[in-house]
């Protein structure tokens, strides 16, 4: 049953189509199968650039019957395989680390169309989809990749009826939120009526600062009982066939494997609550009433349980480490924690290194962040992100809200661990309201895009209602309108008995659970960076004789980490290269973590509040100054902001 368990967790976290799948009918080679039923004709292919797509097209469609692409969600360098990695090595499969490496980090042909595809194709839709460029962050060049698409659905569509279809939609989910925002705003495809977006990664590249936040604490966390080694060096990509030995010393850390198995027993006892609850609302005869209220108590009695278990049967060193994880970077479950901690682990290098990617530069900066916790202050490996390594992140891609006309319907469930809802806050303060409805689903238990199809299905008739006219949607018309949904469900209004679910799921609460006095938290970022203190020694800049005072900078001799006091004298000023001079040891580096002058283990020195002297113009300016140690020990000039 534990096997049964982890294999289940990790893999409806990360299926990123959103939705779950349905049996359906064979279809002919040449037609696409819908999840729930239907076949389509369909072309597969590839573009130009060597993105792969899937363009499908019901019989008799006319430009005019318009088109939808479906954006998917983030496909790692393992593909389907990293589902299986994980949950083997937490198993202790002997085989997990048998990893196929043909396909590393190739991008999969014949992308699906999203679950929603079979109501989306029945309504007269064509329908097409780009595996993208890359696998992981795929963003650098994804519109590209659909503007292609875009190219080939109109060649293809030509023998349908001229001219472009009419209208135009995007679907898209998870990563696939923030490719569709690019889509609109990069205008390689012609400007969306509307744009439909599930549980997106509206706020772009921010995201990747928490996992990096993460995964530091948690290496910070297991590093102090001695028993983890992470990968190291943190931003070069490790070795494949690493997942398994990391993933096995993180459960020898956490106790992950039991963890994941207590919350999805609390998660699936909670579903039984909601559904107790639910019948309770509707239920007139009181014994039955008491009776399903005992029901209740019994369920929350287990789920505290299971809980305690799982405490008793690890030991308190993990428990301590889980725990605190949780609590200075809450992803919300165990399956999510896992997930955060790969993307920080595997995906971030290589959104590091690869070529196509940042080719190098690293953007994460939290040489001033506190973490709130002074041991993992002191201990935690603080790094240096050059400012143009950060905009370059922000550049693939931040959205800036340039979305035109189109009209934006954004969902989210409440307790996403892996893409917060407070990405949605990113989307309001960016796209103009009269262009925006933001809806959330109120979840008992955590998930990544885990919508009801009935949840899904009101988004999107709301949105082509306002697309042809309609008024602008809110989260109460959201309810509303899934609430129809489902009783035209019920009513057989769908093709092959589509959402006909359990009598125990039909009670209200548990198909339909839109919220609208759910507050959106503030922003996305766990720990701003906006907010960095200054530094606590004096550091100058004469302008005069190009010298610069060092008064606080925390350097790692042999013997350990020590606080230096020194001066950067010009030493070949055509190439901004300085040489230390005048050096005195000031202090312990263990007095404070913070607000100094640093060298972090790629070599790269970071000198905050840098004043000038002897310059009128920038006497009341302070600057943030970027530099590299050179392998004869001398300082050359990289960046400052």
């Amino acid at each position: 049953m534990r096997k049964f368990l982890i294999r289940l967790a990790i893999p409806a976290m990360l299926g990123f189509a959103c939705l779950p799948l349905f049996a359906a009918e064979d279809c002919p080679e040449n037609q696409y199968r819908t999840p729930i039923g239907g076949c389509y004709p369909v072309w597969y292919g590839q573009t130009e650039n060597g993105g792969y797509y899937t363009i499908a097209i019901p019989e008799g469609w006319m430009p005019d019957k318009g088109l939808v692409i479906w954006n998917h969600g983030l496909q790692t360098y393992l593909g389907d395989d990293m589902l299986d990695l994980l949950a083997a090595g937490l198993l202790g499969d002997e085989t997990a680390s048998d990893v196929n490496v043909a396909d590393e980090g190739e991008v999969e042909p014949e992308p699906g169309l999203g679950a929603v595809a079979a109501i989306v194709l029945s309504q007269g839709y064509a329908m097409a989809a780009s595996s993208y460029l890359q696998t992981g962050w795929a963003v650098f060049d994804s519109h590209l990749a659909n503007g292609e698409l875009y190219e080939k659905f109109l060649e293809i569509a030509a023998d349908f009826g001229p001219g472009p279809p009419d209208p135009l939609y995007l679907l898209g989910g998870s990563l696939g939120g923030i490719v569709s925002l690019r889509d609109i705003e990069e205008d390689l495809i012609p400007q969306p009526d509307g744009a439909l977006l599930l549980c997106g990664a509206v706020a772009g590249s921010e995201n990747w600062r928490n996992a990096y936040d993460l995964r530091m604490i948690a290496e910070t966390v297991c590093a102090g009982d001695g028993q983890t080694a992470f990968p190291t060096p943190w931003y070069e990509i490790p070795a494949l066939g690493r997942e398994i030995d990391w993933i096995r010393e993180l459960d020898s850390c956490t106790a992950l494997s039991g963890r994941i198995a207590a919350d999805n027993k609390h998660d699936e006892l909670q579903r039984e609550i909601d559904d107790l609850r639910a019948r309770k609302e509707v239920e007139d005869n009181l014994l039955r009433e008491l009776d399903l209220q005992q029901r209740i108590g019994r369920r929350e009695a287990e789920q505290r349980l299971v809980i305690e278990t799982w405490k008793q049967v690890s030991s308190n060193r993990q428990v301590d480490n889980y725990e605190r994880i949780q609590r200075l970077a809450p992803t919300r479950s165990a399956v999510m924690f896992t997930v955060g901690m790969f993307y920080g682990t595997f995906l971030m290098p290589r959104l590091i290194q690869e070529p196509g990617k940042l080719d190098g530069l690293n953007p994460f900066h939290n040489v001033a962040v506190d973490y709130g916790d002074e041991q993992v202050n002191q201990r935690i490996t603080r790094s240096i992100g050059l400012p143009a390594a950060r905009r370059a992140l922000a550049r693939n891609y931040t959205p800036s809200g340039a979305v035109g006309d189109t009209r934006i319907v954004s969902i989210h469930t409440s307790k996403d661990g892996i893409v917060s809802v407070e990405n949605q806050s990113t989307l309001q303060s960016l796209v103009a309201p009269e262009q925006l409805s933001v809806g959330v689903i109120a979840e008992s238990a955590p998930s990544h895009c885990d919508f009801r199809e009935s949840e899904v299905i009101a988004a999107w008739d709301l949105l082509q209602d306002w697309v042809e006219g309609g008024s602008r949607p809110d989260v109460a018309d959201m309810q509303d309108e899934c609430r129809a949904v489902v009783a035209r469900a019920e009513a057989g209004d769908f093709p092959n008995d589509w959402d006909r679910a359990p009598d125990n799921e039909l009670h209200s609460g548990n198909r339909c659970r839109y919220a609208p006095d759910f507050v959106i938290g503030p922003q996305v970022q766990l720990y701003p960076r906006e907010e960095q203190a200054g530094s606590a020694g004096s550091n100058i800049y004469d302008a005069a004789t190009g010298v610069i005072s060092v008064g606080e900078a925390e350097v790692t001799l042999d013997d350990g980490k020590t606080i230096l006091a020194f001066e950067l004298a010009p030493s070949d000023p055509a190439n901004l290269i300085f040489s230390p001079r005048n050096i005195e040891q000031v202090g312990a580096a263990n007095e404070s973590w913070q607000h100094r002058a640093f060298v972090d283990r790629q070599f790269r020195f970071y000198l905050p509040d840098l004043s000038v002297r002897n310059d009128p113009n920038l006497a009341d300016r302070l600057f943030n100054v970027y530099m590299r140690v050179t392998d004869d020990l001398r300082f050359e000039f990289l960046d400052f902001e």
